[in-house]
């Protein structure tokens, strides 16, 4: 693993940014509308998460980062709800290999 990401955190997937869909080369889901988050929850659009891959890896790093906080992950809609600070929340991601924006 690559050292020196945001928050201390490794860079585990750093090949993977920018690319349109996970490596495993599944993607078959498309984006759904999205309900609104609980008041109090964060709700990130993840648009580069297109398969189970990618959920699996999205919850292996926030468990690994942020430990009994629950998370949310829904690829029908692409989103990842947790109640974490924000800023938090996308450096986690970004290590994993994902952008998100607010939703």
């Amino acid at each position: 693993m690559e050292a020196g990401g945001a928050f201390g955190f490794p860079n585990r997937n750093a090949n993977r940014r920018n690319a349109e869909m996970c490596g495993c080369g599944s993607s078959t889901t498309k984006a759904g509308p999205a309900a609104e988050a609980a008041p109090g929850v964060l709700r990130l659009t993840v648009p580069e998460m297109t398969c189970g891959h990618c959920v699996g890896a999205i919850t292996g790093a926030f468990g690994e980062r942020l430990p009994g906080v629950p998370v949310m992950v829904d690829l029908a809609t692409r989103t990842v709800e947790l109640s974490a600070p924000e800023a938090v929340a996308r450096a986690i991601l970004a290590e994993a290999g994902y952008e998100a924006m607010p939703v």
